[in-house]
Formats: structure tokens, sequence, C-alpha cells
């Protein structure tokens, strides 16, 4: 009862996987003589299988009676009917329900009556079992498999429809499952995604200190005259004007150098304090290298683990195969005129788009705070200024400035033989970064970025509402708030459903939520 045999072989049986579908059941390996080879969970080997004794099931109403009269009076039904007649719960408690009697009624509670009715309604599941007219009782959620009516159920409330056949019922039922896998990829993701965001609180953190540092050192290498003499007048008790205060229990004085006040120590010379103060940062972004990479292995493993989860149901769409252009590797865009965006994605991404993809027609956009891609609009040199306005705001966008919920940045554009990669003698020029010459031209751009279902190539972008507007119909507008990705992508889902009356495949749904900045957006259109 309950037991599946599975035979293996070629041309001949070679052995069998015996499955006990019952709780302590085991998966056993048998060969053809009948050996147990192996066995899960762990038994013993190299002797017959046999299987465990049958459960009887008593459904004929004059054995169920003698049975019943054999009991002690003080047994409950409902547990004299799943265990000694073998009906298990769920069919004892079918057949009270059917006679109208309480599971925990003793048996010395019962009339010969409300006896009478037990053995009737035992006889009809038997009548039932013979004739199955299978059933699925559904619920809010709850689906039950049933091979026929089930008053049982039906007392709780449950709707019932029939179904082609009992197969069917219970295709459907794990079907209505969460899936186990499910469950273990989405408590995985959100472990990951916990530890992916104390990361780059981390990162954030080391990455402000370590320029902290690097400005301060810089501040007094510029300075360096000035601090020099002042330490050396602090060390002889001279009195100065730029001298804020002296801790000599520290060996400390603080220096003001233009708006600034930069503390000193005493006994050490300033260009040793500068340093330091360089290897500190240097040590600090080597750090910052490592966290990334941290972070990197775990968004891939988030990527992975969400992969494991079953994927929403959508319409199948057919897509043509397109040439993936240069710029794809980037964040790119167009404006209103037709001229190319294209901005990096982090620090490396930025140098080696300006590096390899900066020419002398171009124009170069930065937001005006840390954290910032590198824009570069292609022939920008000779844009309209509407353009550049265009070009900006998408270069905005993308910086940290969103992140922070700002309305607003400050954004501006040089020439390319204004950017330079090569620090000043004496200086330290952090890995991803790059100088920039004056004069800068500054655009004060609203954080607003639109993203729309291109229809001829069908793909997903991003942009000016302007450009986006013109060759997109389905599109909304974003700009900083708290609504995640997931909601979002539902949003724009609906949207796409009912301007153009498509579904978007899954790969869609995801580009759509990579083209968010930071993750995070609030719909104004």
């Amino acid at each position: 009862e309950r037991i599946v045999k599975l035979v293996f072989g070629l041309r001949e049986p070679l052995f069998s996987l015996v499955a006990e579908l019952f709780p302590g059941g085991r998966l056993v390996l048998v060969d053809m003589s009948g050996v147990v080879r192996a066995s899960h969970p762990p038994g013993p080997t190299s002797k017959e299988y046999a299987p465990p004794s049958a459960r009887t099931t008593v459904l004929e109403r004059g054995e169920a009676l003698k049975i019943i009269r054999e009991l002690d009076d003080g047994v409950r039904i409902g547990v004299a009917l799943a265990r000694e007649l073998g009906l298990g719960p769920k069919y004892s408690e079918e057949v009270l329900a059917r006679a109208g009697v309480d599971s925990s009624a003793k048996l010395s509670d019962l009339s010969e009556a409300m006896l009478g009715r037990v053995l009737d309604a035992l006889e009809s599941l038997r009548l039932d079992l013979s004739r199955p007219s299978p059933r699925l009782y559904l619920d809010e959620g709850v689906v039950v498999p049933a091979p026929f009516t089930l008053t049982s159920l039906e007392n709780l409330g449950l709707k019932s429809e029939p179904v082609e056949s009992f197969n069917e019922a219970v295709r459907r039922f794990y079907e209505s499952q969460p899936s186990r896998v499910d469950e273990e990829a989405e408590k995985e993701a959100e472990r990951l995604e916990k530890e992916l965001n104390e990361k780059r609180q981390l990162l954030a953190q080391l990455e402000g200190e370590a320029e902290k540092k690097r400005r301060l050192a810089e501040l007094i290498f510029t300075n360096l005259g000035v601090a020099e003499e002042a330490r050396l007048d602090v060390l002889a008790g001279l009195s100065r004007s730029d001298v804020v205060s002296v801790n000599w229990s520290e060996g400390t004085f603080t220096l003001k150098i233009g708006d600034e006040q930069v503390k000193l120590l005493m006994r050490e010379p300033a260009s040793r304090q500068v340093s330091s103060l360089f290897n500190d940062a240097k040590m600090m972004l080597k750090g910052v290298e490592n966290i990334k990479a941290e972070i990197e292995e775990i968004e891939k493993k988030l990527e992975e683990t969400r992969a494991l989860k079953k994927p929403t149901t959508t319409t199948p769409v057919v897509r043509r195969l397109q040439k993936r252009e240069w710029f794809e590797n980037y964040r790119w865009s167009y404006t209103s005129g037709g001229r190319l965006i294209v901005a990096g994605k982090d620090a490396s991404t930025n140098i080696k788009l300006l590096k390899r993809h900066l020419e002398g027609r171009d124009v170069v956009f930065h937001a005006d705070v840390r954290g910032s891609p590198v824009a570069i609009l292609k022939g920008g040199s000779e844009a309209a200024q509407e353009e550049l306005e265009e070009a900006a705001t998408f270069c905005g966008a993308y910086s940290r400035a969103w992140r922070e919920g700002l309305s607003a940045i400050s954004v501006y554009m040089v020439r390319p033989d204004q950017v330079c990669f090569s620090p000043p003698p004496g200086t330290y020029l952090p890995r991803g970064s790059f100088i920039v010459k004056p004069p800068k031209t500054y655009f004060q751009v609203e954080l607003k970025l639109c993203i729309g279902l291109r229809e001829e190539p069908r793909r997903v972008v991003a942009g000016h509402e302007r450009w986006v507007s013109s060759v997109a119909r389905a599109y909304v507008c974003l700009v900083p708030g708290e609504r995640t990705g997931e909601e979002l992508a539902k949003i724009f889902s609906g949207v796409v459903k009912e301007k153009l009356g498509i579904e978007l495949s899954r790969e869609e749904i995801e580009e759509f939520k990579t083209l968010i900045p930071y993750g995070k957006a609030r719909i104004t259109k």
C-alpha cells in the first residue's frame, strides 16, 4: 500500500527503486533477485526486501461494528475510526461529518441511533470509493483535491468544482503550493540583500573617510610652508593669529587655513603628516576596492539565487536578435536631436569610457557631487542648448544625489582637453579618478528620468522625456522616491499592457528595474 516500484534496465531489468510513500518510508535500491543494495535513510542491506505490512482499512458494516464493540468504552469515536478501522484522520472526520457525530465523543456516549448513523456513513464512503467523482475544493488560496464530495470540507464553507480526474486535482494542488526551492531561495535572497546593504553602507562610509583625508592632505600640501612655519612657532612658544588653539597634553595644535581648521601634530614635520594622510587615504581606497569586489560577488550570488525562483508566467515574446553596439556596455540614451549620450556605471567604467571613447567634438558631463557617472555627449560641441540640458539631466539622474532624495543637482560640462588623468607632482590620484581643469559650464537640472518601451526595434530605454516620448508610446517618468523596483515594474507593465496591449517579457522587466537609479523611485507621470 502506497509503495511505488520503478524498474530500470536496458533490454532486461537490472534493478528496482522502491519508494515507500508513507511516514517513515524509505527509498530502497533492490537488485533483480530482490536483495537490498542501498537505502535512504540508511538501513540493513544484503537482505531480501520485505515491504511493510499493509494497513487494513475496514469499511464493511458488520466487521466495523464488531471491531467497535470490542473496544474500551473510553475510546473516542474519532480515534476508533482513524486508528482501529484504518481510515486515518481525514476520512474519519468525513464519516463523522456525514453522521453528524462529534469526533471527541466516547464510545460509551454513543446511542444506538448515533452508532447506526456512523455505520451508514461508512457504507456511503465505501460506495463513493467505488464510483469516484474527483473534485477540487477552493477557498482563498486553499486548494484541496478530493476523489468525491467531502461533507467535512463543505461544512467548513469550501466551494468545489469537478475535474476530469483525480490526477488533475492533485496536479492543481501541487501547482498551488509554494515551491520549497522558492522559499529557500527567497530566504537566501533576503540574507544576501541585507549583507549587500551593509556592505554598501560600509563602502559609502569608507569612501567618505578616504575623501576627507585626501582633501585634508591636499589642503595642507598646498599650504605646506605655512603649516610647517606655524608648527615651529608653536613649539617655540610664539603667538600666531592663524593658530586657533594649542593642546600640549595631546601634542597638537589647530591651524586655520582659509575657511578650514586643521589639527596638526607639533612633533612631526608637516610634510610627513601630509604623506601619512595620503597613505591613509590610499589604504582606505584599497579597502574600498576590496569591498567593491565583495559587493560584486554578493550581487552575483543574489542574481543566481533569484534565478532559482520560479519565473512569473508571461506571454512569450518573439524578439529578433540585435547587434550589440559598443555603448550598450554603459548607460546610454539619446537627445531629442538624435545625439548619443553614454555614461559610466561606476568608477572603472567612467575611466574606460573617457580613455576609449572620448573624441575631440564631444563634451563631458559630471554632477557636482561625489558618486556621479561621467557622461559623454557625442558631437556635443555642435549640440543645441536643449540637447546639452538633456545630457546633463541624464548624468544627474544616475548620480548619488538621486539616492539622497534631492530634487535637483548642479552638473558641469567641460571639453575633452580639460580632462586629465595625471596628478600634479607630489600628489596622489586615487584609482578611478581624473582631474578636470577649469573653466566649467554649469547646468542646474531636475532629477528626473523617463523609462519606456520602444517598439521598433523593441527595447526598454531611458532618458529625457523629450526623447523617450518620441520613441515610446508607453513610458513612465520617475523622480527620487521610496518605491522599489518590483513595485515600479508592476506599474510599468500595466502601462505597457494598457497602451500597447502586450505583455512584457521577464528580461524586459529586469531591464526596466536595472534602469531605475539606485533601484528606488516615485512615478510622477
